[in-house]
């Protein structure tokens, strides 16, 4: 038997177990392929906004097994509604106009994700674990790797691959200074994550309003038990740009606070109010990551960690699947040869992925879904009324551009 061909995983959220899941399945008795995930988290990381599994993303977890336990987990919600200041609807889009069939929380599809590898013989999973060097030599890549318990540990792999997120500590370690200077590309637009409680008026659609100032709220049914907030804030707010420096979570909230102190009808202040005492808050300003290239020797990056398109273009998970997928089959049939592996991973998929980072309209999308001004808003909601009233939206094209996945040996 032949010595194993070890490849270590950092990030273990969505990306990693796709990639994994897959190199997995390249593993013979001749050519035995042994895979550990690091994740800093203590346990899967559960927090996280509902998510499309649509296009790409869907083949993939056909392929993988999974369509039928997503479905099984879908959030339920039968639609869209846009809302008045008096909780009233002015518009409503049945599932099929901007709700898709298989969505999925985020940490639930973390969760049928590493359910599918954490068995195999040849993965490892540790959590509370983090890479904090890496060192490369022509035909091996040394790495420490520190635990939260400070204790830290130098192993030797074939190859590295940083699936650890927008912010990917990894990505500094892997490539040279001047390819990750600026690579975040950050937007105006401020977002927060959480649940909260939920209201008989949650149910069934998933409900959006407005206020002004570039600010809005969507609130989506997800469960019995709690409901999905989303707050926005787009343009200027340097006070919510300072409160993303402080970690201290009580910072955070109150400068959202303070950013909707002025708020004071519809479901703003209900939201506000819970948002205080949720146990789940997240709060982040929505970025990109673009990069001069994606692997440096026998290190590689997939997922948000190399091409994050933030959410604003809904493309984050079928690019981060397929990317998986991809570079997972490149190795595969390449393990002799890493760096060829995934100069062919980028080759091929790149065209894509720098498609898939177009943000609609320009680039306009999220200033025109949240309008400055009351005339703005005025104008938002009769466009949104129209197309939900005439139900025009069911004739416009389907603008996602077909993606046909290469097909590899896997066993």
């Amino acid at each position: 038997m032949s010595k194993p061909f070890s490849v270590l995983v950092s990030g273990g959220g969505i990306t990693g177990p796709v990639f994994v899941y897959w190199l997995a399945r390249a593993s013979t008795s001749s050519k035995p392929v042994h895979i550990t995930i690091v994740e800093r988290a203590p346990s899967i990381v559960k927090l996280g906004q509902g998510i499309d599994v649509e296009g790409p993303a869907k083949e993939i977890a056909t392929r993988m097994g999974i369509l039928d336990a997503i479905k099984a987990r879908n959030t339920g919600e039968q639609g869209f509604r846009g809302i008045d200041n008096n909780n009233q609807a002015y518009a409503t889009f049945e599932q099929g106009g901007l709700t898709n069939e298989n969505e999925i929380m985020r940490g639930d599809l973390c969760e049928l994700l590493t359910d599918k590898v954490k068995d195999l013989p040849n993965v490892k999973i540790q959590y509370s674990s983090r890479i904090t060097d890496i060192a490369q030599t022509s035909d091996k890549v040394r790495v420490t790797i520190s635990s939260d318990n400070r204790h830290s540990r130098v192993d030797e792999y074939d190859a590295v691959v940083a699936a650890d997120g927008i912010k990917s500590r990894t990505r500094d370690l892997m490539l040279d200074h001047d390819d990750v200077k600026d690579c975040v590309k950050k937007k105006d637009v401020f977002i927060a994550y959480f649940s909260i409680p939920p209201q008989p008026q949650d149910k069934p659609y998933s409900r959006l309003q407005h206020a002004l100032r570039g600010r809005s709220v969507a609130i989506r049914p997800v469960a019995d038990n709690f409901s999905s907030v989303y707050l926005a804030a787009v343009g200027a707010y340097p006070a919510l740009a300072k409160a993303l420096d402080n970690p201290d979570s009580k910072v955070r909230r109150q400068a959202w606070a303070e950013a909707y102190s002025d708020v004071k009808y519809g479901e703003f202040p209900r939201v506000l109010r819970e948002m205080q005492d949720t146990d789940n808050f997240y709060f982040d300003q929505i970025s990109q990551v673009k990069l001069p290239r994606w692997h440096k020797g026998r290190c590689a990056l997939v997922g948000d960690a190399a091409y994050g398109p933030s959410p604003i273009t809904g493309q984050g998970t079928p690019l981060a699947m397929v990317g998986a997928y991809i570079l997972a089959g490149e190795l595969a049939a390449n393990l002799s040869d890493p760096e060829a592996a995934f100069r062919e991973y980028e080759r091929k998929f790149r065209p894509r992925v720098e498609w898939s980072q177009q943000i609609p309209l320009g680039g306009r999308a999220p200033n025109y879904l949240n309008p400055q001004t009351s005339w703005g808003i005025w104008s938002l909601q009769t466009f949104f009324w129209f197309i939900a009233y005439t139900k025009v939206w069911k004739l416009a094209p389907d603008f996602d551009k077909p993606y046909p996945i290469p097909e590899y040996n896997f066993n």
